[in-house]
């Protein structure tokens, strides 16, 4: 493991994630998560990386919330992925 994926994955643990991404079958809008990313979705996060960037800190939120209804900003665009990935992995 390199150094700066020791610092990012040290980062996590202990923090508090919160899951700013659509709601769906596998997880709910909003839902907080302590040490890291929840285990049930091992398998999309690994599908869908960008799933990744839909889990922010506590400190980020208030920002990713100002910028998510804005079309082109790389939030919103990283919350429609997310709206079609689930949107397939549901049926």
């Amino acid at each position: 493991m390199t150094t700066k994926k020791k610092k990012k994955a040290a980062s996590t643990k202990g923090a508090v994630l919160i899951y700013v991404g659509p709601s769906n079958n596998f997880i709910a809008r909003y839902s907080s998560y302590k040490n890291g990313y929840p285990a049930h979705l091992k398998d999309h996060l690994e599908k869908s990386p960008t799933l990744k960037t839909l889990f922010v800190e506590s400190g980020k939120f208030a920002e990713f919330e100002n910028n998510v209804s804005q079309p082109g900003t790389v939030e919103n665009i990283r919350f429609q992925e997310a709206k079609k990935y689930f949107s397939k992995a549901v049926k």
